[in-house]
């Protein structure tokens, strides 16, 4: 069986990998193993939440992530994942 994700969407490019790290283990411990994705949204959380509300909010985040911003792909294929 595969295991859940979770992901977490940021504002910057630069991610503090100890918030992540904190979160995880206050939520998830010991609960089951999951695998942890720090997406990064390059830009101002207003002005991401404004492109989704133009296509009524059904876009897929992940994929405007992955095909805007360079390092939420590399997140997403695999170099910034952690389990947890």
């Amino acid at each position: 069986m595969s295991k859940p994700v979770k992901c977490f969407i940021v504002e910057g490019v630069s991610r503090d990998y100890r918030f992540i790290k904190e979160m995880t283990s206050t939520f998830f411990k010991g609960k089951y193993e999951s695998l942890v994705i720090c997406l990064p949204a390059a830009q101002n959380i207003y002005m991401l939440y404004e492109k989704l509300k133009r296509d009524n909010f059904e876009t897929d985040l992940i994929e405007l992530l992955r095909e805007e911003v360079p390092e939420a792909r590399i997140a997403l294929e695999g170099a910034y994942t952690s389990k947890h």
